[in-house]
């Protein structure tokens, strides 16, 4: 079964601060493992975005990684 939203985003949030990262990003393989799927929805791609968003973690989907950055000003 895979893996809600809300607990793949308090996953990410809780690795990105043990890490001490501003910014993560997974090669698809790894986050479909993450996600524990083996296809990828429209649906499933905002769920995961607004459970993100609502931890303050923005999520860009690129061709080769997915993204998640803390929504601050990290780079001055």
């Amino acid at each position: 079964m895979p893996k809600s939203p809300i607990k793949l985003a308090a996953e990410v949030h809780s690795r990105m601060q043990r890490e001490g990262k501003q910014i993560l990003t997974m090669p698809w393989p790894q986050f479909y493992q993450e996600c524990e799927i083996d296809r990828f929805r429209d649906k499933r791609s905002k769920e995961i975005v607004d459970a993100c968003g609502a931890l303050g973690i923005v999520v860009g989907y690129g061709k080769n990684v997915v993204t998640f950055c803390h929504d601050v000003h990290f780079a001055a």
